[in-house]
């Protein structure tokens, strides 16, 4: 619960004490939000066991009692868009007053990085980002933060969260560009309030954000439900015999490790002469942890660099990105640790270490990674923007700095002398990708909230399971529906874009793990009341997170246009609907093809094959409202796939310019299929 009069960040375990004799909100409320239209308006809170309360706002009043443990709740009656508005609560201690309450739409979005990816991006920024930024001054679109947090069991209550904020240039730096965009289209095309809720956490599987009641209906979960009631107990325990393993390894090394003497990181410091250390080129590529193409860093490796800050950076905090550091890692800056990573939690959102403002100077400061590798595979990888030294907060120029680029290296212990790392465990303190966990803290506080519906982003971490993807997903829809209790309301969700990462380059058609989760979430669309935004052409083949969100966000306004709001238009990209084959040749048709048409010349991304099952490049051209599809060596053709790979070419639009979604016509099992469906 949040004790209110102003709201500022708060842990909504504060308003649990018994001593507190005011009445207080949860911490869903607060100055400036936005509250459902068209639906009855709940209000809850604490106060004293048996305190009388009133509840009013734009002319309308509710009243009840706290119950024997102080818990109450109101529901004002329903209310058109509008206000702003006083909420007005009044027990017998001090009243609560909200200001600048809003009547709107309430959405919720959700999903792992690239919802959570931020208007500042992940290190290079999003797609025009100063100008987005600038001009992100709507006084009715309000923001609404949820901040990372695992439970065991369902909370009704907020862990962290943010105060909501109207939407300035400031307010809207930390917030999700897709749902910025989302809620700036929604805002723009219907004229009315819209509340965001943001709620995702990197690198997240869907189950997750499951409920156990949930999760319990999908065949094949009762296993990890078991496992997971026996362990989620244990967290403190489990984590704490791996620490302790974890550092008898790391003291083991240590003691081999030639830049340390005596138990001391020698090499740490900025004092520590280089002359023997070799230049290297920092961050490396992703497609370098291909073991066709390993980095060749192994062993303990020490990675160091000179940063020159600027004089306003004296007494600031800083935020080192360091991309994806591959693997165990120890940070030291100006000669003192400021980090060290036992696990690796979070693959896609990379590892971020915070710099205390006393270790800042003007002028040269030295930042020494060492890294653990065991493979051959070590160094920091990813994009070079990814890299960066950044000011907090980021009211300073400049904001940040590249730490990419020159490096300095030296081996500190050879691989044959690395011992193997301990396997990790299933089960920690805060992993967000325990079953359940994300439900219960982040989604499971928000269910008394009336809302408009959700917009999702995620499924790249489900790659691997794309086949049970088909019934996590609708499953997920379905659960965080019943939790709501109001009907289907509309669930619009992105198709996971094009990225290809370490994949080597194809060279003829092949299958697929992201071609298969891109298929279940197409399957998705028979669950009512759903949209899908399309990016398959949007995507970057060697970033995981896009830096195009205005279009993520733009075509999930429209999904919403049509399944929230009832509007007639074109909403979505061409659909496969069926094929025919005539003479060799199959003709595809598609739902939403209007005005089907090419971008760039000849027609891509299609593949085709005859009873072998053997699928060759295909050549395509679009005849009215279908594509034909052939290649000569296929003389009897029986199935047609497109886009069906990781990072695909696709060029296939319809004259609302969306394109179309990736599709095959086969049905033959994937590399993500059950066994007892294979074979």
């Amino acid at each position: 619960m949040l004790r209110m009069v102003c709201a500022v960040f708060v842990a909504g375990a504060l308003m649990t004490s018994g001593a507190l004799a005011d009445v207080s909100l949860a911490g869903v409320f607060g100055d400036s939000m936005v509250l459902q239209r068209g639906k009855p308006i709940p209000v809850w809170g604490k106060a004293a066991p048996d305190e009388a309360i009133t509840v009013s706002m734009n002319g309308k009043t509710a009243k009840t009692k706290a119950d024997a443990q102080g818990a109450w709740s109101v529901k004002l009656p329903s209310m058109k868009a509008g206000g702003p508005y006083e909420l007005c609560v009044t027990g017998a201690g001090k009243p609560v007053t909200l200001k600048d309450v809003l009547i709107g739409d309430v959405w919720v979005c959700s999903g792992q990085s690239n919802m959570g990816m931020t208007m500042q991006g992940t290190g290079r920024g999003i797609l025009n980002g100063e100008k987005e930024i600038a001009a992100a001054n709507y006084p009715n679109i309000r923001l609404f933060s949820v901040m990372p947090e695992t439970a065991v069991t369902p909370q009704d209550e907020l862990a962290k969260h943010s105060p909501w904020a109207p939407c300035t240039p400031q307010s809207v730096l930390g917030f999700s560009a897709a749902g910025y965009f989302f809620g700036r289209h929604v805002h723009q095309k219907e004229n009315v309030p819209v509340g965001l809720v943001m709620t995702a956490w990197g690198g997240t599987y869907a189950e997750a954000w499951t409920s156990k009641a949930g999760l319990s209906t999908i065949p094949g979960f009762e296993k990890r439900l078991e496992y997971a009631a026996e362990n989620l107990p244990k967290l403190d325990q489990i984590e704490g015999e791996y620490r302790a393993q974890m550092h008898a390894w790391d003291a083991q090394l240590d003691a081999l490790d030639a830049g340390f003497q005596s138990g001391v990181p020698v090499w740490s410091q900025p004092q520590c002469p280089t002359a023997d250390w070799k230049p290297i080129t920092m961050p490396l590529p992703y497609s370098m942890l291909e073991d066709s193409s390993p980095s060749k860093l192994e062993g303990r490796i020490w990675l160091r660099r000179d940063i020159e800050a600027p004089a306003s950076w004296q007494g600031r905090d800083l935020t080192l990105n360091l991309g994806f550091a591959h693997e165990t890692d120890q940070v030291w800056f100006n000669g003192t640790e400021v980090g060290r990573f036992d696990f690796v939690y979070h693959f896609w959102d990379g590892q971020t270490v915070t710099i205390p403002s006393r270790l800042v100077k003007a002028g040269v400061n030295t930042v020494v990674i060492r890294l653990t590798d065991t493979g051959n595979k070590g160094g920091l990888f990813g994009e070079p923007g990814m890299l960066q030294l950044t000011a907090s907060p980021p009211d300073v120029e400049p904001k940040s700095v590249s730490v990419a680029g020159p490096w300095l290296m030296k081996q500190g212990l050879p691989l044959d002398k690395v011992t193997p790392r301990p396997a990790p465990p299933a089960y920690w303190p805060n992993n967000p990708n325990m079953p359940t966990v994300l439900y219960n803290a982040m989604i499971h506080p928000l269910v008394r909230m009336p809302i408009k519906g959700v917009i999702w982003y995620q499924g790249e971490s489900n790659a691997d399971a794309a086949y049970e993807y088909r019934t996590l997903l609708p499953t997920l829809i379905q659960d965080w529906r019943k939790a709501w209790g109001e009907g289907n309301f509309p669930f619009l969700y992105v198709q996971i874009a094009n990225f290809s990462g370490w994949q080597p380059p194809a060279t003829k058609p092949r299958e697929s793990t992201w071609a298969e989760l891109r298929e279940a979430q197409l399957m998705t669309l028979s669950t009512p009341k759903t949209g899908m935004a399309v990016t398959i052409d949007i995507g970057e083949v060697d970033d995981i997170h896009p830096i195009n969100k205005k279009d993520v966000g733009v075509r999930l306004g429209l999904a919403a246009q049509h399944v929230a709001y009832g509007e007639k238009l074109e909403y979505s990209g061409p659909l496969y609907k069926s094929m025919k084959v005539k003479d060799g040749r199959a003709r595809i048709a598609f739902t939403h093809a209007g005005g089907l048409n090419v971008k760039g010349g000849e027609l891509k991304g299609f593949a085709i094959a005859g009873s072998d099952h053997t699928f060759v490049y295909a050549k395509a051209e679009v005849k009215g409202n279908e594509v034909v599809v052939w290649n000569d060596a296929v003389k009897a053709p029986v199935a047609v796939r497109y886009g069906w790979d990781f990072a695909p070419e696709c060029n296939l639009y319809n004259a609302a310019g969306l394109p179309a979604s990736p599709f095959r016509t086969d049905q033959w099992p994937g590399v993500t299929a059950p066994k007892a469906a294979a074979k």
